[in-house]
């Protein structure tokens, strides 16, 4: 049938107000990236829809190869691989199709040239470190926390972080995992807050060759790309804190939360003792002290609170002696007398925690937490909330924990004086019951296996590696004798020995075309190009909505074109119909031949839809 397009005027159109939207959407927040990637896809649908011909083939293949550029430099899912195999699988052909009979490669060189220059530009191309758009924007880890927030994570089973733990001889095996993310030490309504100054920390020193001790853990975080730049951490602190594995500056705030530099993926070690997770003991997992004013900034509470909620901590709690006590008599009743979903009821900010305690009496562990930081306050203990994750030490892929959204949590830290700030966790329920323990399937196991596989290798072999793989190559070569050459500047020389290659081999075909035409040679090409043309282009005809007889030979179907459009380029249908006649026999024919069919074609394209 017919193949359907829009007019000009209705795209033109179209177009001026898509360009001033996207400069809008930039202004208003969105990256350039996004912006660029969402033209592209305008452009192909608007190329699609307004399709004229071969022309508008290329111009839409060309804009898939800068999508695929865009993807590589944007993206670090494994999913790449497979769409970009894809595309390559069927770019050759889409190509072939388009310019059929023009002195091109064979399909196999048009493959492999297709599948080098691919691989050039997401070798060449850098990673961007700096917030790209699939970086995890973690719900609750940022620098204020609304109730009901951390909901959307508790079924995301998307990776945030892989650790792997050496402990001492004394250091019990199995158990949860507490890994603290940020702690939030100021309410306001139903929002609490983050310190928002960052101190400058220098690293510890290094940890490739430490063992931990009887009572400590060696804890060693591959962390995914993360907006809020968050280190998670484990345990109590063993000494210096961190070492990171490349020079960017470390930053901590009041409230003991460590970021990183930028939000890229980031590989750090430190050392950590026990607990590991919350008890009935209060063991601490920081300071003894508190810096000045921050035992009345602990125990504030918001004005807007509900007179009800300081009652019920008092109701509850308020009869015992120390401060411990009263922190586990209300752990206890939010235990015991409020009930665990992820799918909570919503209330209005402010309203949120006393719809929780007196109404709903259900929700998920922010709830908990919150609950239990606001009341531990109201009987007079210093406290936060802290988001973080919880997992079990049994869910390994190749030797690392595996943390995924899923596994977000929230929980309380209350400040007992003389000992620090412990943990405390009001969630009802098991951990393995609330966070699951079940196995990963062996597709998922081995779907992990990939992922890791593809970012070490590929994805963090970014801008600053790649730099660092060329010098190391350049300094390996000035030696004579090389003994032990590292894999870096082996990978280095493989970047450089691919890039030359395909010089090289630009140069060789751009030679072997220019020296026949300098030469004054007439080229011998398959006289088979010319049908690819003419066949071609009854294709175009037929999508133009052409229905000729199938029955009639070539020269009887151009002239029945002929006789029923009333356009000069009508007639080039029919002399390419005969020059296709008149190398039909002679199976060769010369390159000037070859450009008079190709001429040929390209004026039959310009034939419009029947007016019958």
């Amino acid at each position: 049938g017919s193949h359907w397009r829009w007019p000009e005027l209705p795209w033109a159109s179209l177009t001026l107000l898509v360009a001033p939207l996207l400069v809008g959407v930039v202004w208003m927040g969105a990256s350039a990236e996004q912006a660029v990637c969402w033209g592209l896809v305008y452009l192909q649908v608007r190329r699609h829809l307004g399709r004229r011909g071969a022309d508008d083939d290329r111009v839409a293949l060309l804009l898939s190869a800068l999508m695929m550029v865009f993807a590589a430099v944007q993206t670090r899912d494994v999913a790449y691989v497979v769409l970009a195999t894809l595309w390559v699988v069927m770019l050759p052909p889409a190509l072939v199709s388009s310019a059929i009979g023009q002195p091109q490669l064979g399909t196999r060189g048009l493959s492999a040239l297709t599948f080098g220059l691919a691989c050039l530009s997401f070798i060449a191309l850098p990673r961007c470190r700096t917030n790209p758009p699939d970086t995890t924007a973690l719900v609750g880890f940022s620098d204020q926390l609304e109730l009901g927030g951390m909901g959307r994570l508790l079924e995301d089973p998307a990776e945030v972080f892989r650790v792997r733990l050496q402990k001492g001889p004394d250091v019990e095996p199995g158990g949860s995992l507490y890994f603290r993310g940020m702690a939030l030490g100021r309410v306001d309504g139903g929002k609490w807050y983050a310190d928002t100054e960052r101190l400058p920390q220098q690293q510890g020193p290094s940890l490739d060759e430490q063992q931990p001790g009887p009572e400590e853990i060696l804890v060693e975080v591959k962390r995914q790309p993360v907006f809020q730049r968050v280190l998670f951490t484990v345990g109590a602190p063993a000494g210096p804190r961190f070492r990171l594995d490349t020079e960017q500056t470390l930053l901590r705030d009041l409230s003991g939360n460590w970021f990183s530099e930028d939000t890229g993926g980031v590989v750090y070690r430190f050392l950590a003792r026990p607990p590991l997770s919350p008890g009935d003991e209060p063991n601490p997992v920081a300071s003894d002290f508190l810096f000045p004013g921050e035992r009345e900034a602990r125990l504030r509470l918001p004005d807007s609170m509900h007179k009800r909620i300081g009652e019920l901590a008092v109701s509850v709690a308020g009869a015992h002696d120390t401060s411990w006590a009263r922190v586990l008599a209300l752990r206890q009743f939010l235990r015991t007398q409020y009930r665990y979903t992820t799918a909570p009821s919503r209330a209005e900010p402010e309203l949120a925690l006393y719809a929780f305690l007196f109404q709903s009496q259900s929700g998920h562990c922010e709830y908990f937490a919150s609950a239990l930081a606001v009341m531990a306050r109201a009987v007079g203990v210093p406290s936060r909330l802290v988001t973080g994750f919880v997992l079990h030490d049994d869910e390994q892929v190749d030797g690392w924990l595996v943390v995924r959204r899923s596994n977000a949590h929230a929980w309380t830290e209350v400040f007992l004086d003389d000992i620090g700030w412990v943990i405390v966790d009001a969630t009802p329920g098991s951990a393995s019951e609330i966070f699951g323990s079940s196995p990963r399937s062996v597709l998922g196991t081995w779907f992990d296996e990939v992922q890791e596989a593809w970012e070490q290798v590929v994805l963090d072999f970014d801008a600053k590696a790649q730099r660092g793989a060329v010098i190391a190559t350049a300094r390996q070569a000035d030696r004579v004798f090389v003994v032990s050459p590292n894999r870096s500047s082996l990978r280095g020389l493989a970047v450089l020995l691919f890039v030359g290659a395909l010089v090289v081999g630009a140069i060789v075909l751009a030679v072997r075309r220019a020296i026949p035409q300098l030469a004054g040679e007439s080229r011998v090409v398959p006289a088979g190009r010319v049908a690819r043309l003419y066949y071609n282009v009854r294709h175009e005809l037929k999508r133009q909505g052409w229905e000729v007889p199938e029955c009639l030979p070539p020269l009887e179907a151009a002239r029945w074109v002929s006789a029923r459009a009333d356009e000069p380029q009508a007639e080039a249908l029919v002399d390419l119909a005969w020059l296709f006649y008149r190398v039909h026999l002679r199976g060769e024919l010369e390159q000037d031949v070859l450009d008079e069919a190709v001429g040929l074609a390209a004026q039959a394209r310009r034939i419009g839809p029947p007016s019958f």
